[in-house]
């Protein structure tokens, strides 16, 4: 059924956009249950978000949006965070996102697929209810904006996501309490002020320095950013550091034996960067893959939403006829 829904709601979002081309529409389309709308402008996804119903799926064009709270148990998929012509990506930009509500915990919302150029608020002021099964998927986030945790957390899960600026508790996370998985993760600063209560499980991820002292690392690669003090929390590491801390499945290597794919800016965040690691055939995770962000489930821009081939439109008196060939990235 889900499946169902996503096709319907991206045939609807191609012929909109076939549609609107001329006028590079950012678009919106609301799925829910049968019905389809669509909405159109850079408050599509506030609009879309105001009608839909909990467990409703929003799908967005590539284009610009403003954000809103998102307050509903709603999946909402972009088209990217990077044009990639190979793996078929575009750039959904959200400007700002606030995910929570005041009150009752707020269950099951999904983000996939999109930049985040303003802050992202996980809860806040007025939306820090507790959160319960948040999924951010291959989301990118903003270079000078932070993202801030404000809400008590039950299975959260941020997976394929980079973090080009730092991850914070707010405030200082003290009454932050839960677990929050990161899966092959890319962190270009710090995360930080996360206190006892708030446990990060790290794992296949790429780390910055960071001051977090209940956090669990594995399978992942951590440096030291240059003029940051912080130590981290050594343990199942690749580290640039030597001979200082122990661990299990922990290698000693310095920078520029880390990566394969650079001579030089060894963790600086590009598109065309692979983060192909130097031995990945010595340097193995728990799980039998590479350690860093191409282990695990391994790493990749492109969102989960089918891929339409040779979508054709025509009108046929009254109908509109829709040819189209779906295809799973």
């Amino acid at each position: 059924m889900r499946t169902k829904r996503f096709i319907f709601s991206i045939i609807a979002l191609a012929i909109a956009m076939t549609v609107g081309a001329q006028n590079e529409m950012s678009t919106a389309i609301l799925q829910s249950g049968e019905t389809v709308t669509m909405f159109t402008g850079i408050n599509a996804l506030i609009d879309a978000h105001t009608a839909a119903n909990d467990g409703d799926v929003i799908t967005l064009s590539a284009g610009k949006f403003n954000g809103t709270t998102i307050s509903k148990s709603v999946s909402i998929y972009g088209a990217g965070f990077e044009t990639d012509a190979s793996i078929g990506t575009d750039i959904t930009e959200v400007y700002g996102l606030t995910i929570g509500k005041e009150g009752s915990t707020l269950s099951g919302v999904h983000i996939e697929g999109m930049l985040i150029s303003g802050t992202f608020n996980v809860g806040g002021t007025n939306a820090n209810a507790p959160l319960a099964g948040l999924q951010v998927v291959k989301v990118k986030m903003n270079s000078s904006q932070e993202t801030r945790i404000f809400s008590d957390m039950v299975n959260a899960l941020f997976s394929q996501c980079i973090f080009l600026y730092v991850l914070r508790g707010y405030p200082d996370a003290n009454n932050v309490q839960g677990t929050i998985a990161f899966n092959n993760c890319y962190f270009a600063s710090d995360f930080s002020y996360f206190k006892t209560g708030c446990i990060l499980n790290i794992d296949h991820c790429i780390v910055g320095s960071f001051t977090c002292s209940s956090s669990n690392i594995s399978n992942s690669i951590v440096y030291k950013i240059p003029g940051n003090n912080y130590n981290p929390v050594y343990n199942n590491i690749v580290s640039t550091f030597d001979n200082y801390w122990n661990g299990t499945n922990w290698y000693n290597v310095s920078q520029n034996q880390i990566f394969a794919d650079v001579e030089s800016n060894y963790f600086v965040y590009s598109p065309e960067r692979t983060f192909e690691i130097q031995q990945p055939d010595v340097w193995k995770a728990t799980d039998g893959t590479e350690i860093g962000i191409r282990g695990g489930d391994g790493w990749s821009k492109a969102p989960s939403t089918p891929v339409l081939k040779n979508l054709r439109t025509r009108v046929d008196g009254a109908t509109l006829q829709v040819d189209y060939q779906a295809v799973p990235r």
